[in-house]
């Protein structure tokens, strides 16, 4: 019963790690989604992808451009390494804040939109496994807890086999 009772708290040590993962998870997606809701604003109304075109002006004087870098350090708060691999990644050639200037060419919005939809892909994906590995272990909870209640059952079972032999 022992071994039975450090194995169902190992158990639910990892489910719970899984759950807090997924917790954090969902933040992360919500802040994915809001940059994804900005880049909904940058329409391709250019001629040729190579064509110099304004940030849309949001909220007063910000631009996108703003909104974009403040969602960024909101995910910071929640996972300073992936804010920093987006904030690295989006300023990298060809996406959106490569350049420190108010203009962007419509292929860089374009790349924006899907490095952010394959970074939104690769969470799904790892939520999608975690759920697996969930039903594996609660899987193999529910075996050790079947395990203990046997074991309790015929315990109990001898117990009363003594009992009635000591009559």
């Amino acid at each position: 019963l022992l071994y039975l009772q450090t194995r169902l708290e190992s158990l639910d040590g990892r489910i719970d790690a899984i759950f807090r993962k997924q917790q954090h998870d969902e933040k992360i997606r919500a802040h994915l989604s809001e940059l994804q809701k900005l880049l909904t604003h940058f329409e391709d109304t250019s001629s040729s992808p190579d064509e110099l075109l304004s940030f849309p002006e949001m909220e007063g004087d910000k631009t996108i451009r703003d909104l974009i870098e403040a969602r960024i350090l909101a995910l910071k708060e929640d996972d300073s390494e992936l804010a920093a691999s987006i904030a690295a990644d989006l300023h990298s050639h060809g996406h959106i804040l490569a350049d420190d200037n108010t203009k962007y060419h419509a292929f860089e919005a374009a790349n924006t939109k899907e490095y952010l939809q394959n970074v939104s892909k690769q969470l799904e994906t790892g939520a999608q496994m975690d759920m697996i590995q969930i039903q594996t272990l609660m899987s193999a909870r529910q075996t050790a807890i079947q395990l203990s209640t046997n074991l309790v059952a015929s315990y109990g079972h001898a117990e009363k086999s003594v009992v009635s032999n000591i009559r």
